[in-house]
């Protein structure tokens, strides 16, 4: 940015979340969302290792373990969202915490993984109403009504 190099991915999330006014300016709710957020990082290092495995058979059982590992993470994923008291995680508005728990969700079940689906989401009602109502935004779903290849990122 204007010559200025920003490599931290959280630095370059929040810089993005404020321009796009999803980031609130309040430094308790800024710590609220920022709370949210780095609980949502601990998502993909769950299935990480099991995206470079060759053996197949070795790779899809690994990755039905990392499907069990996720599960107690949206457990508190689904506490969070029935504790938040809004239609979003961290205040009365859309943050770019909500952005990131709809994509890493959506990504993290969309059958990319092993025994990670959306069905595995029917134990957890909370993020899954939660997921759809971030995928009905307007801006949302026209953005994914234009990927042909990303059905779970639907409402």
């Amino acid at each position: 940015v204007d010559g200025i190099t920003i490599a931290q991915a959280g630095a370059i999330e929040r810089y993005a979340a404020k321009l796009a006014n999803l980031y609130p300016s309040d430094p308790l709710e800024a710590a609220q969302v920022d709370q949210a957020a780095c609980f949502i990082d601990e998502f993909l290092p769950i299935f990480a290792s099991t995206i470079g495995m060759s053996d197949p058979e070795a790779k899809a059982n690994a990755q039905r373990e990392a499907t069990e590992k996720f599960k107690p993470k949206l457990a508190k994923l689904n506490d969070m969202v029935e504790k938040a008291g809004s239609n979003y995680l961290a205040g009365p508005k859309l943050t770019y915490a909500d952005i990131a728990a709809f994509c890493y969700v959506s990504f993290l079940l969309s059958g990319m993984f092993a025994g990670a689906t959306m069905e595995v989401l029917n134990a957890f009602p909370a993020v899954a109403n939660y997921r759809k109502r971030i995928a009905s935004l307007p801006e949302v779903k026209e953005y994914y009504e234009k990927a042909s290849d990303r059905d779970t990122f639907k409402p």
